[in-house]
C-alpha cells in the first residue's frame, strides 16, 4: 500500500532495483547464437534455459511470494541483487550449456522475487498523486528492463571487445551501484512473524466476486 508521504529516493531506488533485475535476465539472450556457434551448444540446450528459468519464476511467486512481508523490502532486493550477480558471474565461465542452465534458473528466480517484493517496494514507497504512477511504474518497468538488457547486450557483442564477458561485468557493476543505493534507502516495511506458513501457496479470489463461484469440498 502506498504511503501517505511519498518516499521519492526510496521509489527511484527500487525502480531501478526492478529495471536492473529484469535486465540481467535479458543480457544472454542475444548471445545465444553466438554460444551455439562458439561453444557448440545445441539449440535443444539453448531452449532447455528458458525452460528452467520459468521453472524458477513460477516457483518463487508461488511459494516465495510474501517473502518480503517477513525479510523487509531492502533485504528482499538485496537477495534478488545477490542471485542475479551470481548467476551473470555464471555466464561469465560459460563453454557448456551447463553454466547457461543454472544461471538463467537463478535469474528466474531472481525474477520472481523482484516481481513481487520489489513491486511491492514501489507500491509502499509511490506518491499517493499521481494515481497511476506506482501501478504503471511496475508495469513497464520488467518489460524496460527486458529491453534495455538484451539491446545493450547485443551492443556489447557487436560493438566491444570480449563479447561473452564485458557485458556481464557492466551488469554487475551496476547491481553494485543500486546496491550502495538502496543502502541508504529506508525500509518500508516492519517483518511480521510466520516465514514458514508463508511457504505454502494460498489462492484467493476478490470478494466480490466470490458468490459467482462454487467451490466443491
Amino acid at each position: 500500500m502506498a504511503t501517505d508521504s511519498p518516499r521519492w529516493y526510496e521509489f527511484i531506488v527500487s525502480t531501478l532495483a526492478l529495471l536492473l533485475s529484469f535486465a540481467a535476465s535479458a543480457a544472454p539472450i542475444p548471445l545465444y547464437d553466438l554460444y551455439h556457434r562458439t561453444y557448440n551448444i545445441t539449440y535443444n540446450e539453448l531452449a532447455l534455459t528458458s525452460v528452467f528459468y520459468f521453472v524458477g519464476a513460477v516457483s518463487a511467486l508461488l511459494f516465495l511470494g510474501r517473502l518480503s512481508n517477513h525479510t523487509g523490502r531492502k533485504k528482499l532486493t538485496l537477495l534478488v541483487f545477490l542471485l542475479c550477480a551470481f548467476a551473470t558471474f555464471l555466464f561469465t565461465q560459460v563453454h557448456s550449456a551447463l553454466p547457461l542452465i543454472v544461471g538463467r534458473l537463478l535469474l528466474g528466480i531472481a525474477c520472481g522475487l523482484a516481481s513481487s517484493g520489489i513491486t511491492a517496494y514501489i507500491v509502499d514507497t509511490a506518491p499517493v498523486k499521481p494515481a497511476w504512477l506506482s501501478a504503471t511504474t511496475v508495469s513497464i518497468t520488467p518489460l524496460v528492463g527486458l529491453t534495455l538488457g538484451a539491446l545493450s547486450s547485443g551492443l556489447f557483442a557487436e560493438q566491444a571487445p570480449y563479447p561473452f564477458i564485458l557485458c556481464y561485468i557492466v551488469i554487475i557493476f551496476a547491481l553494485a551501484g543500486c546496491a550502495a543505493l538502496l543502502f541508504f534507502a529506508k525500509e518500508s516495511v516492519t517483518p511480521e512473524p510466520g516465514f514458514r506458513t508463508s511457504l505454502r501457496p494460498r489462492f484467493d479470489l476478490p470478494p466480490k466476486n466470490k458468490p459467482f463461484i462454487r467451490l466443491r469440498q
